[in-house]
């Protein structure tokens, strides 16, 4: 039986479904991958079989139109009008996804016309095979839905549309001065602003918020039940944990990180592997942990702004407490980890809560702000998404977080890691008992 993937542009969608492709091998599937050009080396290293997607398969494709809402945006904060100011971001954003090269539609359906899968498991942010599939010749093919965060549907945001909802979309702040009716109201809103940007761009048309929600008959959710907060029992969702190997601690660390590990007051700070941050977010945190804390070490998963946070450590004077490093061994550091800085992205997630490590998280995304929330209210964490000023209540509740001592949260979580039985039912349900 072959079998295709379309993953996404970051290395933090594939990271998930690493185990379910080893499994699948292990089984003698036949498999390939369709990945991102950057994501290459992490292919290789774990052994995943690729296809590399064309190099303008991720390219913004209407730079000129999302300038112009970008002018619109810009126009109506001048004005202070909320309302329009956010419609018209949503504009911009809407035009984000519309990024369909018919070039790169072409080279993948000579792919899959070559290759013949009998299954394709589509992430949640692919657009490609969502179209590609409809075509008579591909009807027969079994695609299965899978999104690596959780399952963030409309019945989930809606049934909370005066908290839940603003969340999401970052406006929780603004909540005063929303009109009920504009929240009550957001999914046909949203859905109109959708289609008439499609019509506009001339492209086929997206549904808002589609990367949250997969709609295939069969879909898998890379989550955990104690994480995942709502699905409404839908027969179509499917969460499958991780297993126990796929928190195997890395191998051959250097010696400074293992110097820095050895601390029992070491803090590790990372951003995720897709979005960044600017370089005052470092800058804040160093501030308030170097004025609240005796000792401590941090050690700083950099990525591209390594050479600008380390500049930042030296004007600081904090060379010998602090190590910044472009890529880290994550779970060795976190394993070491007496409290984790992220934003809250679901891999990062289950890895603090594998090796019980309370969690500050400052969210960048729709989905880290309600991961976020879930932290909270687990009480292994807490999130800044609802504060206005992230660093001033980092300084008033970083004391409270170390002396609580929140590990002690932990002891009650109940966490799957049985993800063997749950891949035979997928199989099962898609008509095959060949697992």
């Amino acid at each position: 039986m072959r079998i295709v993937f379309f993953t996404s542009y970051s290395v933090s969608h594939i990271i998930p479904i690493k185990g379910l492709i080893r499994y699948l091998k292990d089984n003698n599937f036949d498999i390939v991958c369709f990945v991102h050009s950057k994501n290459v080396a992490y292919c290789i290293e774990n052994d995943i079989p690729y296809i590399e997607y064309p190099n303008n398969y991720w390219n913004k494709k209407h730079y000129k139109e999302a300038k112009e809402k970008s002018k619109k945006v810009k126009k109506y904060e001048e004005k202070k009008d909320f309302i329009k100011t956010y419609n018209a971001f949503l504009e911009e954003d809407a035009i984000g996804i519309y990024n369909y090269y018919d070039d790169v539609a072409k080279y993948i359906e000579n792919l899959i016309d070559n290759f013949q899968p009998d299954i394709v498991f589509r992430d949640s942010t692919d657009i490609y095979w969502m179209k590609l599939k409809k075509k008579e010749k591909y009807l027969h093919i079994k695609t299965i839905g899978y999104i690596t965060n959780n399952l963030y549907s409309w019945d989930f945001l809606m049934n909370s549309y005066d908290y839940i909802l603003p969340v999401f979309l970052g406006i929780i702040h603004f909540l005063p001065i929303i009109p009920n009716d504009y929240l009550i109201d957001f999914k046909n809103n949203i859905e109109n602003i959708y289609k008439n940007i499609s019509i506009e761009l001339k492209e086929d048309y997206i549904r808002p918020f589609y990367q949250y929600d997969p709609k295939e008959k069969l879909n898998i959710v890379f989550s955990q039940k104690i994480l995942q907060p709502h699905y409404n029992n839908r027969n179509d969702i499917i969460i499958l944990p991780p297993s126990i190997s796929d928190f195997k601690i890395e191998n051959n660390i250097s010696t400074d990180i293992q110097e820095y590990c050895k601390s029992d007051n070491l803090i590790y700070i990372s951003t995720g592997s897709f979005m960044s941050r600017e370089i005052d977010y470092y800058k804040e945190i160093l501030t308030v942990i170097n004025n609240k804390l005796d000792k401590f070490k941090i050690i700083i998963s950099g990525g591209k702004a390594t050479d600008k946070i380390q500049s930042l450590i030296d004007n600081m004077n904090l060379k010998n407490d602090v190590l910044v490093k472009k890529k880290i061994p994550q779970l060795y550091v976190l394993k070491h980890s007496y409290l984790f800085i992220t934003s809250g992205g679901m891999n990062s997630i289950k890895e603090a809560i594998y090796y019980k490590i309370p969690m500050i998280i400052f969210p960048i995304s729709s989905e880290q702000r309600l991961n976020g929330l879930i932290v909270e209210k687990l009480k292994i964490g807490i999130s800044t998404y609802k504060i206005p000023s992230p660093f001033e209540y980092l300084d008033t509740k970083l004391d409270r977080i170390l002396i609580g001592n929140l590990k002690n949260n932990y002891t009650n979580l109940k966490c799957d890691y049985d993800s063997t039985s749950i891949l035979k039912e997928i199989f099962l349900r898609l008509g095959t008992n060949v697992i």
